[in-house]
Order: C-alpha cells, then sequence, then structure tokens
C-alpha cells in the first residue's frame, strides 16, 4: 500500500514482564496519524515503534507513552502531605497494547523501542540512557484479518 493509503494496521501486543509477543494485526479503514521525525532520534528516550523496510530504512515512526506498566501510585488520605502519594514498583507486569500504523504491505519490518533502565525506576533524578530496541517483528509472520 502507498503511505498515503486510507488503510491502516491495528497491531496488538501481549506483555510480560520484558517479553512482547505480537498477537494480530487487523485491517482497518482509517488512515494512521502522520509519522514522528525518522531521523536523528537515536539517542533519545522514550518509547516509540518503528516501521522499517526490507534495507532497515525507518519509513515510519510513532512516539507514544509507554503503554507497558511498571509502577502504581496509591493514595493514603490519611497520611502527611509527603506520604500522601506514592509509586511502588510492580514485580511482576502483564498486559496488552495496540499500535496502529500505516499498512505498507507485509514486507515490512516494526521494531519496538524503549529505556528498559526507566522500568520499575522510582529515582527520577538520574537520567536514563537512551532508547534502545527491545522487540522486533516481521510484519509478514501473522495475516492480517
Amino acid at each position: 500500500m502507498a503511505p498515503d493509503s486510507p488503510r491502516a494496521l491495528r497491531l496488538t501486543f501481549s506483555y510480560r514482564d520484558a517479553d512482547i509477543h505480537l498477537d494480530s494485526i487487523r485491517r482497518l479503514d482509517m488512515r494512521a496519524r502522520p509519522s514522528d521525525a525518522k531521523q536523528g532520534h537515536r539517542d533519545q528516550v522514550g518509547f516509540w515503534v518503528e516501521v522499517q523496510d526490507a534495507a532497515g530504512q525507518v519509513i515510519y515512526r510513532s512516539v507514544m507513552r509507554d503503554p507497558t506498566r511498571h509502577e502504581v501510585e496509591t493514595h493514603a488520605p490519611d497520611a502527611g502531605d509527603h506520604e500522601r502519594h506514592s509509586h511502588h514498583h510492580l514485580d511482576t507486569v502483564q498486559g496488552i497494547f495496540h499500535v496502529i500504523i500505516p499498512d505498507y504491505g507485509p514486507q515490512h519490518t516494526l521494531a519496538i523501542f524503549n529505556c528498559p533502565e526507566l522500568r520499575g525506576r522510582i529515582d527520577y533524578r538520574k537520567p536514563p540512557g537512551p532508547a534502545r530496541e527491545i522487540a522486533r517483528f516481521a510484519l509478514a509472520t501473522i495475516d492480517p484479518q
């Protein structure tokens, strides 16, 4: 499909701790949002997905909030001001998330980037390293519905 095609793919992923699995791909009659910058982001912190062509060139990039949850916030109304809200690391994280990308056809790869050292991190004073690839999926492995 052409990049300006009105077709998109909804990819459904499941995760448990650091393991991410591509569970399904579904075709949608809609446009995906425009790509974020496709160059100059290799030293950045954050979470994003990239669609890469057969040569490994980035043809689409979507920056998003990390959909995997590694900590929870609790509320104690009877505590003092500083203890009222606290963050707690989760020992096991699991769930599902969806990503919508343009339908470029099956001969492409989806790569997921994140900063693994941010997972379960309570001390935000120390800056994390740049994001790195944490998962890669050949889009041809699952036939879209």
